[in-house]
């Protein structure tokens, strides 16, 4: 029954982008744009508004700021969630909304609380994967470095391709996900480490 909508769920999107006055006025001075989105429904926690993909990293509770500038997209399952969110959240008095029960809620936390503050955002977006146990492929964009999103994936049962449009660069997990906008797409080339490939 909610396969059958989607179709009607698509319009309205568009009708939605269409009409939103402050989008169109905020395009108007915009010379770049970067976006992260996931489509599919989620694997882990309901489907709703608040498990819907991208995630930032904000946790209820006595917390420093900053981790909203960091949005997570996942495609997959992080299989140790409850392990690491005791360890990363409740263990530092703080707890995930009870509404969000997506585990791509754990990434961002991960990038700001689970992994050492040191080196570069790469690194500890390696880092962050490494901790991950799973099948994952994840894209994450950082507000602290807006000119850049990073992918990685970890296991075999994930995937990323890239095509290039008439005004930019489409990534998608499945190649046919970019069949209306790219005529061609490759698999990304990527390097190896610590089982944990990042692009």
């Amino acid at each position: 029954q909610l396969v059958g909508q989607l179709g009607d769920n698509g319009a309205a999107l568009r009708e939605f982008i269409k009409h939103d006055d402050l989008l169109w006025a905020m395009s108007a001075g915009l010379q770049t744009l970067n976006i992260i989105a996931h489509t599919r429904w989620a694997s882990n926690g309901i489907i709703s508004v608040p498990n819907c993909h991208p995630v930032d990293g904000l946790v209820e509770g006595d917390m420093s700021t900053g981790l909203e500038k960091t949005m997570f997209v996942l495609n997959g399952d992080v299989d140790n969630y409850r392990t690491l969110v005791e360890e990363t959240v409740l263990a530092k008095g703080a707890h995930i909304p009870p509404a969000i029960s997506t585990d791509a809620k754990i990434l961002p936390v991960l990038f700001h609380l689970g992994v050492e503050d040191v080196g570069d955002a790469e690194e500890r977006f390696r880092n962050v994967l490494r901790r991950c146990e799973g099948s994952l492929a994840v894209v994450m964009q950082n507000l602290n470095d807006f000119d850049s999103q990073f992918l990685a994936q970890k296991g075999s049962g994930q995937s990323f391709y890239i095509g290039r449009t008439n005004d930019g660069w489409l990534v998608a997990s499945e190649a046919y996900g970019m069949a209306a906008r790219a005529r061609s797409s490759y698999p990304v080339a990527v390097h190896r480490q610590g089982g944990v490939s990042v692009v």
